[in-house]
């Protein structure tokens, strides 16, 4: 999905649609967004009476570049795939977090260039 997106922007699109049930396509529309600084991407979420748009490309200048690329990899590592189970977890990411400290968000330096 990603990949059509970012061919669309480079076609000259300037506002993306991407529709989905998953919150991994979610993570990775944030943080392709922060590199497309004229295109908005609209990620539809959910399904019925809990379909919401958000706008991953204004989550991705809230986070800022170092955080919105490396929150693909803070993803997988913490496995939320859920937001309960984010929540549930949040004293494994706070452990994760004091393991890594900086250098987990700066991974996307390794593996992710815009």
């Amino acid at each position: 999905m990603l990949l059509h997106a970012l061919d669309s922007a480079n076609k000259g699109h300037r506002r993306i649609m991407l529709r989905t049930v998953d919150t991994d396509v979610l993570v990775l529309a944030v943080s392709t967004a922060v590199c497309l600084a004229d295109t908005e991407i609209w990620v539809a979420f959910g399904t019925g009476k809990h379909l919401r748009y958000i706008p991953a490309h204004d989550i991705a200048k809230e986070l800022g570049y170092e955080k919105a690329r490396a929150l693909p990899m803070y993803h997988a590592f913490t496995g939320c795939d859920t937001v309960s189970l984010c929540h549930r977890l949040l004293a494994g990411e706070k452990r994760l977090h004091l393991i890594y400290g900086s250098h987990l968000m700066r991974l996307h330096l390794y593996f992710l260039p815009c």
